[in-house]
């Protein structure tokens, strides 16, 4: 029993060690945190304080905020942090043309060779970051989950969200036979070679997320899933109508592939 915690201790240890050597590593080489908003002035306004904080603990960081066709401030607020903070980088554009569309714009102009893509309600902290971290020097892309086993979700979406939610995800599963219990979590930690990749993803919807992933698996690209902390934000723009959408881009990854667009 003593040995056995003794190899536990050391264990923990050896983990600890090699977690602060792969942050001194991003520290150093550097991390591009990519926000795509849409209509998110106040969301905004709520957390770049947390965000501003997190990316302080970094010598080169850079954070890249999307505009995706905002109609109400979000521009104004991106503009008025840029002021204040020089490793800022807006992209805007006036017609809202979808997530996949916004993180790919942010993710092809990323500066760094570590990229992390991230919502800006924060409904995964930023401090689970160091979890994903963990796992990137042995793998190319490594993405939060709310479906694994020691995933922690704190505040549940509505039934009728988390049925559609669990429902397609099997369904992505069976047509992309990915493997991967949760493709749409929006908290991805990746490599820079990941740009090649985006390169070739067509969706500019939610679907970008499984496209991504499917294309990533296809060209060899090692892939970890990890548990994380989850809240639903209730304020979420997610409506019935976004599932459909997804289903169509989804089958159209599934055509895309047997034409052998990939």
């Amino acid at each position: 029993m003593a040995i056995k915690k003794e190899l536990n201790n050391k264990n923990k240890h050896n983990q600890e060690t090699i977690q602060k050597e792969t942050i001194k590593k991003i520290s150093e080489e550097g991390l591009s945190l990519i926000i795509p908003c849409y209509n998110e002035e106040i969301k905004f306004k709520e957390n770049i304080d947390k965000i501003i904080s997190f990316l302080n603990k970094f010598k080169k960081k850079e954070l890249i905020l999307i505009n995706d066709g905002s109609s109400d401030r979000t521009l104004d607020e991106f503009q008025k942090a840029k002021k204040k903070f020089k490793f800022i980088k807006i992209i805007s554009y006036k017609r809202n043309k979808g997530k996949g569309y916004a993180v790919k714009k942010g993710l092809l102009n990323a500066t760094y060779k570590y990229i992390l893509i991230s919502d800006i309600d924060l409904s995964t902290p930023l401090e689970d970051f160091y979890k994903l971290s963990s796992y990137i020097e042995r793998y190319d892309i490594v993405i939060g989950s709310r479906g694994l086993k020691n995933s922690n979700v704190i505040i549940k979406q509505p039934f009728f969200k988390e049925l559609l939610g669990k429902a397609g995800n099997l369904f992505i599963n069976l047509i992309l036979n990915l493997n991967i219990k949760d493709t749409q979590c929006g908290f991805k930690l990746m490599k820079d070679n990941s740009k090649e990749i985006f390169k070739r993803i067509k969706s500019n919807g939610f679907g970008y997320d499984f496209e991504f992933l499917f294309v990533a698996k296809k060209h060899g690209f090692k892939i970890k899933e990890v548990p994380i902390t989850w809240k639903n934000d209730k304020r979420s723009k997610v409506k019935f109508k976004h599932y459909l959408i997804t289903l169509y881009e989804l089958l159209k990854v599934k055509y895309n592939d047997l034409k052998g667009f990939y």
